[in-house]
């Protein structure tokens, strides 16, 4: 007789001690399963408990930094300087409670950008910068990293770090070299480098602005800086 017949049952033969070996691991290994089962449902539920909490964070600080961007508009079309002085104290004074308790959430950088504001209005230069260094330094992924970062440089400007400034801006292109900005952060390096005295670093910095073939009003002051110093014969 064939051995076809029998196949069957020796493939039952083996599934059922398959079957019975695993009944046998579940049984012996019961509590470990159920405890790694129970601290995988408490992970996805932990999760899920930290995901709530910090959206419900945003939430909040969204609502807080919409009264905060209401009050600094009262503050920036203030006409009276005395008023503008009270409302400036108190506009500062809710953001830097605001910032105290919401860190690096996007609104409290939205925060920041605006003290720097009322610091600027102040003619507060430093204390401006210091808000532009963080936003940048500490959350450079963010959308407001890049103007921060050439807002900052504008304040050593002001202070008269001059070199400062310029070394900002030649930062900014490595840090964001494909920002809508750039050109107007190379212009800017050149005019710099000229305020310093560095008449080749600010031909150079011109030359390569010019080289990247760009038709922009950036561009076009470097060529007019370019003959400039061609026709006063300082280019090197």
């Amino acid at each position: 007789m064939s051995n076809l017949g029998k196949a069957p049952k020796e493939k039952t033969d083996v599934e059922t001690s398959l079957y019975t070996k695993f009944n046998d691991f579940l049984r012996r290994n019961r509590l470990f399963i159920a405890s790694v089962l129970g601290i995988a449902v408490l992970a996805i539920v932990g999760i899920g408990i930290v995901s709530t909490i910090t959206e419900s964070r945003l939430m909040k600080a969204t609502t807080i930094l919409e009264t905060i961007e209401t009050d600094f508009s009262t503050w920036n079309s203030a006409a009276d300087e005395a008023e503008k002085a009270s409302l400036s104290d108190s506009v500062l004074t809710t953001i830097d409670g605001f910032i105290a308790e919401y860190g690096n959430l996007y609104p409290a950088l939205r925060a920041r950008n605006l003290a720097a504001s009322v610091f600027l209005g102040q003619e507060n230069f430093l204390k401006a910068k210091e808000a532009y260094d963080y936003i940048y330094s500490q959350v450079p992924e963010s959308h407001l990293a890049p103007i921060a970062m050439i807002n900052a440089a504008t304040m050593s400007e002001n202070l008269g770090n001059l070199a400062e400034a310029k070394q900002l801006l030649t930062d900014f292109l490595i840090n964001f070299p494909n920002d809508p900005s750039v050109n107007r952060v190379m212009f800017n390096i050149g005019r710099l480098a000229e305020d310093l005295g560095n008449i080749p670093d600010a031909s150079s910095a011109y030359t390569q602005l010019i080289t990247k073939g760009d038709q922009d009003d950036w561009t076009k002051l470097a060529h007019s800086r370019i003959i400039y110093f061609e026709t006063q014969g300082i280019s090197n």
